[in-house]
């Protein structure tokens, strides 16, 4: 079952790749950038990825926030950080990439939650991420976002494991036999998961 949450980040990540193509790689992350994740998406630069970072409840009835999505975009490139910035003749520059996807992004309408607004723009420079040969900028795009009220014909059915087991009393030595149902406590143990009930 979607969510608002997954459905604006879809809507972002399509609109990158409608800009930018394959030559851009356009994915989400659980959580904003850090050094060891840089370290591990290297390979994927230039590349622009989504975060969903929470955002403040508003003041209405409904349960609703104004979202804040974090837009990353994440550069490499061996000839240092001016390249980066700039770009070369192989590799677009942090600059030119957020000036084809900045402005996309800003009053984009999502159907059934509303139009992105930017919010501001950071360049996350840093001694550790100039290490790693990586630049990082961010852009924060915002929007009221409501937590709609679940239907539970949305809600998947459960399965539901249940045990009971017999623990023997305690023995020196410990017995080698099986314990009767009735010589020890009995503990009921019931797990449910969501999934197919199939």
């Amino acid at each position: 079952m979607s969510t608002p949450i997954d459905t604006v980040e879809a809507a972002i990540i399509a609109k990158v790749k409608a800009v930018c193509g394959n030559a851009v790689a356009a994915e989400s992350l659980p959580a904003r950038f850090s050094v060891a994740e840089l370290k591990t998406r290297i390979r994927q630069t230039p590349g622009v990825f989504v975060t969903f970072t929470g955002g403040p409840a508003l003041d209405t009835t409904d349960a609703e926030i104004n979202a804040e999505f974090a837009v990353h975009f994440a550069m490499s490139n061996a000839r240092g950080e001016e390249a980066r910035r700039l770009g070369d003749v192989n590799k677009v520059g942090a600059y030119t990439l957020m000036r084809m996807v900045v402005p996309s992004l800003h009053r984009l309408f999502v159907e059934d939650v509303g139009s992105l607004l930017l919010a501001r723009v950071d360049n996350l420079f840093s001694e550790d991420l100039d290490k790693q040969g990586v630049s990082l900028y961010t852009a924060v795009f915002v929007v009221p976002l409501a937590f709609p009220t679940p239907d539970p014909a949305d809600i998947a059915e459960f399965l539901t494991y249940h045990a009971d087991i017999v623990a023997p009393p305690l023995a020196s030595p410990p017995p080698t036999a099986p314990m009767a149902p009735n010589s020890g406590q009995v503990a009921t143990d019931q797990v449910t998961l969501q999934g197919d009930s199939a």
